[in-house]
């Protein structure tokens, strides 16, 4: 459990502050996972700075820390189909009344949460330990997606998603002598630059999927374990949308909403005449077919975000301390392929940096050159051998396995230089 706890701390700090993981997120919760198995069973043993216990942290030291005005909580985590309908079936039986199903893309970039106060941008803060953030406010406002001023008085609170389109990422990383390893690394990463006019040339972009309007609206969207301050009720979350769309917010227009009450389908076809409006039985498919076109989407996404869109009946279902019991996330898995490595090349950038970057040949193609460093570290030292093909970020090499009956032409007298210990 010791192991298993400062090894998720250490892969938090690598995800969250320095991005750049080492491990893929379905790793990372496979450990998590196993960790939440063993406290459960040996709970005397536990931490009380497990990772467990709270949401994963990205603040940095460099940046200034505020509170955030509600907690930000992280998601809950399925990875099929028919688990997804089960956790809605279970849920929509847990509230009081019919509701509603909302269905996000869960892009895979750089959390932010953007505070407006008489209609002026006040703050960009991170996610941060869900509690308190780091301000990069100077670095959002250089991204035109985000609205500086807005035709809203009273104080507004909005989460988002600040990304990189594969293209734009592909081109733009050429151009750096320290490569990133995907788009959601170079999101994050900008955020924390120091200067915001080196983080204004990088190409990023904001959806927006989330707000808490103050006195004056019905609209209740966040929230804590007690719930959000005063007695804003009533509304649903493709309304909040709406508002927030009508306010200059880019919100992502594919959408899918399930009920069973056709009433509440029409409805939100006239918010959003592009969503895809079904009953609740056509979920499974759903995922099923967003799955299959993911490489479609010009950006990344690693899953679905499931969520109940009747905002009374969120503050009815309430959170846990880590999560909301409203919302889900339906992860993807990461397709695999596998993948012959030719060869490991040493190259020493002009500040004396090092990398190892692998030549691969995988199914299907002919020879690439991925944008990452390989991650097999000491997995394998030779030329010319196999190894499983996962995924870091949309078409980023990386290797969690090697598969080594398909070593093939390898020199076993010779030595090769590879990354060191």
């Amino acid at each position: 459990m010791n192991f298993l706890t400062r090894e998720l701390l250490r892969h938090q700090q690598l995800y969250y502050v320095q991005a750049r993981p080492e491990i893929r997120d379905e790793e990372y919760d496979r450990l998590l996972d196993e960790l939440l198995r063993l406290e459960q069973r040996f709970p005397q043993y536990a931490s009380p700075n497990s990772p467990s216990r709270r949401v994963g942290s990205d603040l940095d030291n460099a940046f200034p820390e505020r509170e955030h005005a509600l907690p930000v909580l992280s998601l809950d985590k399925l990875y099929r189909e028919e688990e997804a309908a089960q956790w809605l079936q279970k849920t929509a039986a847990a509230c009081a009344h019919p509701v509603g199903f909302t269905v996000e893309e869960k892009i895979d970039g750089a959390s932010i949460v953007l505070y407006y106060e008489g209609g002026e941008l006040r703050h960009a803060l991170t996610r941060g330990n869900g509690v308190t953030g780091n301000d990069v406010s100077d670095n959002v406002r250089t991204i035109r997606q985000v609205p500086l001023h807005i035709a809203e008085t009273d104080a507004l609170a909005v989460r988002g998603e600040i990304y990189i389109t594969r293209e734009d990422f592909g081109r733009f990383n050429a151009g750096l002598e320290e490569k990133y390893a995907n788009p959601r690394n170079l999101a994050a990463g900008t955020l924390r630059n120091l200067k915001s006019a080196l983080a204004a040339r990088v190409p990023l972009n904001i959806f927006v999927y989330e707000g808490f309007f103050t006195a004056g609206h019905k609209h209740r969207d966040w929230g804590g374990p007690e719930g959000p301050p005063g007695g804003n009720a009533g509304g649903d979350h493709l309304e909040v949308l709406a508002r927030l769309r009508q306010l200059g917010f880019r919100v992502n227009p594919r959408l899918g909403f399930f009920s069973d009450d056709e009433g509440r389908r029409s409805r939100a076809l006239r918010l959003f005449p592009e969503i895809v409006a079904s009953p609740a039985a056509e979920l499974e498919n759903y995922l099923r077919r967003r799955a299959q076109e993911r490489a479609e989407v010009a950006y990344d996404i690693d899953g679905l975000v499931i969520k109940v869109d009747d905002l009374d009946a969120r503050q009815e279902l309430g959170f846990t301390a880590h999560h909301p019991r409203w919302a889900m996330a339906y992860k993807f898995d990461s397709p695999q392929a596998r993948t012959e490595l030719l060869e490991v090349l040493v190259q020493v950038g002009r500040k004396g940096h090092a990398a190892q970057p692998g030549l691969h040949r995988h199914a299907g193609a002919g020879s690439r050159r991925p944008g990452q460093h390989l991650q097999a570290r000491r997995r394998h030292s030779r030329r010319r051998g196999g190894a499983g093909e996962g995924r870091a970020g949309s078409f980023c090499i990386q290797a969690p396995r090697v598969l080594p009956l398909l070593r093939i032409g390898i020199d076993q007298g010779g030595s090769a230089p590879f990354l060191p210990q």
